[in-house]
């Protein structure tokens, strides 16, 4: 049975993310509840231990693979695509023996017992359609006809693998890349890429994933495919991301910034409890609590619907 999205509570999402929760019927910033200023405080105990690099809040983020690569770092806490960017690395390096560097997990069981998985925004797949360029209702019904086709199975696989037989082979489902490749493949599987955006796969994902390299690609590949779709049975999503606050989108960058900065001043010691109630505080008066009125209208009007 499927549960009610409303019948989640704060304790059984964990600390949320630095987003918003639910706590007794109103959404909530995540940084208010008890739950986040807990992980907080063991974030601030691993960085006192110096489990993690001191300048871990400055670092440039071109230089984040630097400590892992050279023996002083041994986990990174990210996305599952970092794993293929590392293991890319070390073939670079050492392309007869980079198997051996990286293991990877989903997410870990938490001190409640369970896991919480903190999936990114998903914007990504999405298209707005401007009134400026469809102007009637008309041309609208025409574009979207349009995206409707593309979600279909011959479309989608048209855009995101190309044409089998030109540019791709099916082999075990995957869809490989014809090798070697020649002039018109190479266009072709660039112009699959150039079209892949307007796949927003709406009805699900019916092209072909691809083929990797070699067998132990294969491998990370296929993990990584079914750890997500492990993580996704506990994945904690923000149940404001579909609401737009007018105060937040004229302060949001300030207001986020607020907390950010005393987060990483908490963590490094310069400032304890009270100044992190300080900044709490802050962030309230400077709009926080007009962006908390704001999204619970919004999101009392759309449950009662």
């Amino acid at each position: 049975m499927r549960r009610s999205a409303a019948a989640l509570s704060a304790s059984e999402t964990g600390a949320g993310g630095f987003l918003w929760t639910r706590q007794d019927g109103k959404l909530v910033q995540s940084f208010t509840t008890p739950a986040w200023k807990k992980a907080l405080a063991f974030e601030k105990k691993i960085v006192a231990n110096g489990y993690i690099n001191p300048d871990y809040a400055t670092m440039d983020s071109v230089d984040w693979n630097t400590p892992f690569m050279n023996g002083q770092g041994g986990i990174i806490i990210d996305t599952y695509s970092r794993v293929r960017q590392i293991n890319g690395l070390f073939e670079k390096a050492d392309p007869n023996d980079y198997q051996k560097y990286v293991a990877w997990t989903g997410n870990l069981e938490g001190p409640d017992g369970k896991l919480h998985a903190l999936p990114t925004a998903c914007y990504s797949g999405f298209i707005a359609i401007p009134k400026a360029s469809v102007k009637t209702e008309a041309k609208l019904r025409q574009v979207l006809s349009v995206l409707n086709k593309l979600n279909t199975k011959q479309a989608q696989i048209l855009i995101n693998n190309g044409i089998e037989g030109k540019n791709f082979t099916v082999v075990d489902g995957h869809a490989q890349a014809i090798n070697p490749p020649t002039a018109e493949s190479t266009q072709l599987t660039n112009d699959a890429a150039s079209y892949a955006q307007l796949g927003i796969a709406v009805s699900g994902s019916k092209f072909y994933t691809p083929k990797q390299l070699n067998d132990y690609d294969q491998q990370q590949y296929d993990a990584e495919t079914k750890v997500m779709n492990a993580d996704l049975k506990h994945a904690v999503f923000n149940p404001a991301a579909a609401y737009v606050s007018n105060t937040y989108v004229l302060s949001g960058a300030t207001l986020d910034n607020i907390i950010s900065d005393a987060r990483i001043k908490y963590d490094a010691g310069q400032i304890d409890d009270a100044g992190l109630a300080a900044a709490l505080q802050q962030w309230k008066t400077s709009g926080g609590s007009q962006v908390t009125s704001e999204i619970n209208k919004l999101y009392k009007a759309d449950k009662n619907k």
